[in-house]
């Protein structure tokens, strides 16, 4: 079989041409098209698309190929590790509200006996965390970010910064186990904040 090359992609009519490992492109009009990988995984054939051509190249187009067949190797379907990774994509695109909230309702709830305990968390966390910290995606959040928040109460209300540094720690710690943050905690203390803010306990 003779494969593609980019200057026939220019020219090629209307139709479907295979390229080789599984790899097509539908051609639409001149010069314009959209490529597809076609295989077959678990007894099924499948075809999962890989983007239009031309902003996804003869080149990119190839390797994502050779990326899926490396992938079916492992007996992995690709179009269940594309959408696996789409959704831990939005799910990193969560906000820290989400998350505070999230953990505060279904891990802290239940431990509390005092009412007054939830609201002295929401408050904290609404009023000083949520305004700095959902101007981001969670997942770009890190401890400069923290530092920042923490920085203007941290002499001047000393205690109630301190809490809202416990407070995060434990929301950050909850979404790395989730797998919605990946980075190293940026509300950590021993071995992080410790290092770069000054010990509450001597202000």
């Amino acid at each position: 079989m003779k494969r593609l090359n980019a200057k026939q992609l220019l020219v090629l009519p209307k139709g479907k041409y295979h390229d080789g490992n599984g790899l097509y492109i539908s051609i639409s009009c001149k010069g314009k098209g959209k490529w597809s990988f076609r295989y077959r995984a678990h007894k099924k054939s499948r075809e999962m698309g890989l983007g239009r051509f031309p902003d996804v190249s003869l080149f990119d187009a190839r390797q994502h190929a050779l990326s899926n067949k490396q992938l079916l190797r492992k007996n992995i379907d690709p179009i269940d590790e594309k959408n696996r990774a789409e959704v831990l994509r939005q799910q990193q695109n969560k906000k820290f509200s989400e998350i505070a909230d999230l953990y505060i309702s279904t891990k802290k709830k239940d431990e509390w006996t005092n009412p007054k305990s939830e609201q002295q968390w929401r408050s904290t966390i609404t009023h000083y965390a949520v305004p700095f910290l959902d101007k981001k995606p969670l997942s770009d959040i890190n401890m400069d970010d923290v530092q920042a928040l923490l920085l203007p109460i941290w002499s001047s209300k000393t205690e109630t910064a301190r809490r809202l540094q416990q407070r995060l720690f434990r929301i950050f710690g909850f979404a790395k186990v989730k797998k919605w943050y990946d980075r190293d905690n940026p509300a950590l203390w021993r071995g992080g904040l410790q290092e770069v803010m000054p010990d509450p306990y001597k202000i």
